[in-house]
C-alpha cells in the first residue's frame, strides 16, 4: 500500500538513525511508520521530534508506544547532534533535551538550555537535496523567530520554543540572499506563528532586500497590533 511504498523510499537511504518531526497533522502516521520500520528493522534507531512531542500533550501516546527510541523535547539542534555523535560511538545514554528508550525504561535528560542567538545557526545547505522533484519549485521554507509572546491555551508554540526570541534581519536577508543565488529561490514561506514580534529587525530585512534589489516573493503571518504601522507594512509589500 501507499505507507509501504513511502517507507520503502525512506529505507533506500540505508540511514541507521531515521529522524521524524511530529506534528499534530502527522502523529499517527508517524507512528505507523516507527512500528513497520522497527517490526522489519529493529536495531534502526527511531528518534521523534516536533511540536507534538511536548510533555503534557500527546507525549503519553508516543512513549507507549514503545517504537520511538528518541524523543527530542523543543530545539533539536544541539541535542540531535550529540545523539548522532553517542550513537555513533555506541554510547546512547542520558541526553540532556531527550528521552532515550533503554531496556524497555524511559531515561530523561536535564532541560536543554535554549539558543538565545539564533544569528549562529548556520545556513541551510540543500546541496543533497534533489529539488527538481520538488512540487513546488523555487520555494523554501525560512523562520525568523522562535516562540510566540502570547500565551494561547490552545498552542503549542509556547511550549515547544518556550521563549520568543528573534534572528536579525540581516541575518534572515543573508540566508534569501543565499538561497536566491544558489538554488534560485524565488518564494519564500516564513514558517513563524507570527513574524512581527520585533519590527525593528524586520524594517532592517525589509531595507536590505530593497536595497539589495533582491527579487523574491515571501509570505508571512502577523498578529494586528498598532505597532505594525501602514510604513512598514509598504516596506513589506
Amino acid at each position: 500500500n501507499l505507507i509501504d511504498k513511502w517507507i520503502a523510499k525512506v529505507l533506500e537511504f540505508n540511514a541507521e538513525m531515521l529522524c521524524f518531526p511530529i506534528f499534530i497533522t502527522n502523529r499517527e502516521l508517524g507512528l505507523i511508520f516507527a512500528e513497520k520500520i522497527k517490526k522489519k528493522y529493529p536495531h534502526k534507531l527511531i528518534v521523534f521530534g516536533g511540536p507534538d512531542c511536548v510533555k503534557g500533550r500527546n507525549f503519553t501516546q508516543i512513549v507507549n508506544n514503545g517504537n520511538v527510541d528518541v524523543i527530542v523535547e523543543g530545539e533539536g539542534e544541539q541535542t540531535l547532534l550529540e545523539l548522532a555523535k553517542n550513537w555513533k560511538n555506541n554510547k546512547l545514554e542520558k541526553c540532556n533535551g531527550a528521552v532515550i528508550l533503554k531496556n524497555n525504561i524511559y531515561i530523561t535528560g536535564e532541560k536543554r538550555e535554549l539558543i538565545s542567538d539564533l544569528d549562529i545557526l548556520p545556513l541551510p545547505n540543500y546541496s543533497d537535496f534533489k529539488l527538481d522533484k520538488y512540487a513546488l519549485k523555487n520555494n523554501f521554507s525560512i523562520m525568523m523567530t522562535r516562540g510566540c509572546p502570547m500565551k494561547c491555551i490552545y498552542c503549542s508554540e509556547g511550549e515547544y520554543w518556550k521563549k520568543s526570541r528573534t534572528r536579525s534581519g540581516k541575518n534572515v536577508f543573508e540566508e534569501m540572499h543565499y538561497i536566491a543565488k544558489n538554488y534560485n529561490g524565488t518564494y519564500f514561506h516564513f514558517g513563524d506563528c507570527m513574524i512581527n514580534t520585533n519590527l525593528k529587525e524586520i524594517e532592517v530585512l525589509c531595507d536590505l532586500l530593497i536595497k539589495n534589489q533582491t527579487n523574491v516573493l515571501w509570505k508571512v503571518k502577523v498578529y494586528p497590533n498598532k505597532n505594525l504601522n501602514y510604513n512598514i507594512m509598504k516596506k513589506m509589500r
